[in-house]
C-alpha cells in the first residue's frame, strides 16, 4: 500500500538538517503549563521557545506530545499550511520514522519549528466552537442535519449549503465526540471529502487525527 505521506516525511528529513535547536533548557514547571506554554509560543511564532517547551513536554509525557501536536496542527495551523498540518501527522504517527531520522527528540524539535514558522488560520476551531457558543447560528438548520447520517453526508458534499450548516453536519457524521462515539461513520464521511476532491494525504491525516485525538476539530 503506498504511503500517502511520503513525500512528506522526505521534505520534513531534508528540512531537519537545517533545524537549529539553540538553548535545548528544559522549563521547570507543570506539564500543563508547559502544554500551553508550546501551544502559545506555537502561535505566536516564538520558535526557541516552542522548542525548548516540545523538548520538556516529551521528557514529562513522552509520546502523548503528538497527540498534543496533533491537536495543535488542526486548531492552529489549519487551512494556513495543509503541508504543516500533514507533515506534524506523519511525523507523529510513525515511530520508525522517528527513529529513523534522528530519534523523537530531533522529531519533536523540528515539528515544533514547522509549525511555530507556519501561517496560522484558526478556522477550524472557530467551526467548531459555533454549535456550542453561537446556537443561534445553527437554530434553523440543526435538525435537518441532526436528521440522518444520509442526510448529513449530503449536506457535507453540498457546495450550496452554508459553511456553518455544512460544518455541523460533518460533526454529526463523524462520530467523535463525547456525545457522538459510536453514532455516526468516519469512513463514510471521509469517502463524502474524497467526493470533493481533498487531497489524499490531507483525508489520511485527517482520519489519523479523529481517532488519536478523539476531538471533532480534525474533521
Amino acid at each position: 500500500m503506498l504511503d500517502p505521506f511520503k513525500e512528506s516525511k522526505e521534505r520534513f528529513a531534508t528540512e531537519l538538517a537545517h533545524v537549529s535547536l539553540g538553548d535545548t533548557t528544559q522549563f521547570n514547571a507543570d506539564p500543563w503549563v508547559i502544554s500551553s506554554l508550546l501551544q502559545k509560543s506555537i502561535r505566536r511564532a516564538e520558535t526557541a521557545i516552542a522548542q525548548r517547551a516540545a523538548l520538556t513536554l516529551l521528557t514529562l509525557r513522552g509520546s502523548a506530545i503528538w497527540r498534543r501536536f496533533m491537536i495543535i496542527a488542526f486548531e492552529d495551523i489549519g487551512a494556513a499550511s495543509l503541508d504543516a498540518v500533514t507533515t506534524t501527522i506523519a511525523v507523529g504517527s510513525d515511530p520508525a520514522f522517528r527513529n529513523q531520522i534522528g530519534g523523537n527528540a530531533l522529531a519533536v524539535a523540528g515539528i515544533a519549528a514547522l509549525l511555530s514558522k507556519a501561517a496560522k488560520d484558526r478556522s477550524a476551531d472557530y467551526l467548531g466552537c459555533g454549535p456550542k457558543f453561537h446556537p443561534s447560528l445553527f437554530a434553523t438548520p440543526r435538525a435537518e442535519a441532526l436528521s440522518s447520517l444520509d442526510r448529513q453526508l449530503n449536506i457535507v458534499t453540498d457546495w450550496q449549503a452554508p459553511l456553518f450548516l455544512r460544518s455541523l453536519a460533518a460533526w454529526q457524521a463523524c462520530g467523535i465526540g463525547r456525545d457522538r462515539d459510536g453514532k455516526g461513520d468516519l469512513p463514510a464521511l471521509l469517502a463524502s471529502y474524497r467526493k470533493l476532491a481533498v487531497p489524499e494525504p490531507l483525508i489520511a491525516a485527517t482520519a489519523i487525527a479523529a481517532q488519536r485525538t478523539r476531538e471533532p476539530i480534525a474533521l
